[in-house]
Formats: structure tokens, C-alpha cells, sequence
């Protein structure tokens, strides 16, 4: 088993955290994050540095695949997500909660052309008082102009919505990808370093074998500091392990 192997390789010992399931999991070795299948497992991606881990969070978001980063950038669970939901489920003719509609008019709503004079101070109040109430498009008629029921009613909610373009088009490809309710959901694909998911499992673990210049002197000079990092990002899996070839000089050698 590639977990005790590398128990082996430390003198300092490592902690024992799981015991292994009765299933017999695999390992697999892949030449890039592209060849791994995403069948809809929850799957960790794990670097040793955190740097190696932005190139993947740019094509996951030119690409639409919704994920959460553990050490970076966290768009999913954000108010922009829930902004996007809200204004979906009112667009729909369903009430939401009072709390998420303050969210999308405080922060993802021009006051112009959208809203009547001084609706979002008002809003907030209720907000404050009645935020776990629920209210619909006929509820918003002193908070919004008719421009705003207009576009609404008629589904186009994105027109009413502002933002950084970039995190908006992420969305916009995720919901053409995915439908609506994905943004309701905790994403199955979770990018951290071994640091991070440290006490933490998963069914599918993607291991990265690259490392930094100094991490890679850390290696070799003090093996029994850098080894038990790379035993706890392998048996963090519970199904299965896929570990990435090298795309630099600089790397773990299993």
C-alpha cells in the first residue's frame, strides 16, 4: 500500500489517522488534471504549494465546473451565488427570503434605473427586523421600478445584475452547464494544499507530484518533515488516488 510505503520512508513516524476501508481502492497515474474523469465523485486536488494550484482554478473557471478552493479564490457559497438564486426564484413567481433579497439589492442592484428613491436603506430595515420572512415580486412594488418587474418577470434577471464580469460569465457558464439548482449545492470538487485537508477524506484524492525549488530542498534535506505531508494527501482517499506526472524539475518521487 503507497500509504505505508511512505510511512517507511520517515523516521519521525506518521499518525496513523483512518484504517483502511474493507474496499479495495486503486491508484492510478495520470499524465495531467485533463485525463482525470470527473464522474461526479467528491475529489480532492492537492499540491504541496499553493502556487501550482492557480492554473487549475483558471480553467475550471474558464470552463464552468463549479469548485470550492480551500486556499484561494471562493466564489461558490458567496453572495454572488445566492444573489444569482434569489433573483432566479423571484424571476420564477416564488417568494424568497427576505435576508437574500437585502443581499442582491445592497450589493448586485443599481439603484438606477431598478429601484425607487431610497429603497435600499428602507430595505435593510425590514431586512433587519423581518429577515427570515419571505416575499415575492408583488411584495417588492415600493422597493422596485417597473423596469425591475419588467426584466424579472420576463426571466432576463442577469440584465439587473452587477458585478465583476468575470465572476458573473463563470456563473452564467456553470447555470448553462448545470441548471439553476448546482448553485444551491456544495461543489464536489475541492482544491486545497496537503495542509489544508488535514483530518478531512474524500472519495476521489488527485495528488500533484510538483513542488517548489525550496520546498524541494526542504525534501531532501529534512525528508521526515516533508514526507508525512505527502502521506496525509494520499490517504485522504477512500476510493481512489490519481497521481499527476511531473510538469517541472522539481518533484516528489513516489
Amino acid at each position: 500500500m503507497l500509504s505505508m510505503q511512505l510511512a517507511r520512508r520517515t523516521t519521525v513516524g506518521v499518525e496513523l489517522e483512518y484504517k483502511p476501508t474493507p474496499e479495495e481502492g486503486f491508484v492510478a497515474y495520470k499524465s495531467d488534471m485533463w485525463s482525470v474523469p470527473m464522474d461526479g465523485s467528491r475529489t480532492f486536488i492537492l499540491s504541496r504549494n499553493r502556487c501550482y494550484l492557480e492554473e487549475i482554478e483558471e480553467r475550471l473557471l474558464n470552463a464552468g465546473i463549479p469548485f470550492i478552493s480551500l486556499r484561494g479564490m471562493n466564489l461558490f457559497g458567496g453572495k454572488l451565488s445566492k444573489a444569482i438564486y434569489t433573483a432566479y426564484v423571484l424571476s420564477k413567481g416564488s417568494k424568497a427570503l427576505v435576508s437574500d433579497i437585502n443581499i442582491l439589492i445592497q450589493d448586485f442592484i443599481p439603484s438606477k434605473p431598478w429601484l425607487k428613491h431610497g429603497a435600499k436603506t428602507i430595505f435593510a430595515d425590514l431586512a433587519s427586523q423581518h429577515g427570515d420572512s419571505y416575499m415575492g415580486m408583488s411584495d417588492l412594488l415600493n422597493y422596485v421600478n417597473a423596469n425591475f418587474l419588467n426584466i424579472v418577470g420576463k426571466g432576463m434577471y442577469w440584465n439587473i445584475l452587477k458585478g465583476k464580469e468575470g465572476e458573473f460569465e463563470y456563473f452564467r457558464r456553470i447555470v448553462e452547464r448545470h441548471g439553476i439548482e448546482v448553485l444551491n449545492s456544495k461543489p464536489n470538487i475541492i482544491l486545497g494544499t496537503q495542509h489544508s485537508v488535514k483530518g478531512m477524506e474524500c472519495d476521489i484524492v488527485v495528488c500533484l507530484s510538483d513542488m517548489t525549488r525550496r520546498t524541494y530542498r526542504s525534501y531532501y534535506t529534512a525528508p521526515d518533515r516533508e514526507i508525512p505531508c505527502w502521506y496525509v494527501a494520499v490517504t485522504r482517499a477512500k476510493k481512489g488516488l490519481y497521481i499527476l506526472e511531473t510538469q517541472g524539475g522539481n518533484f516528489f518521487d513516489w
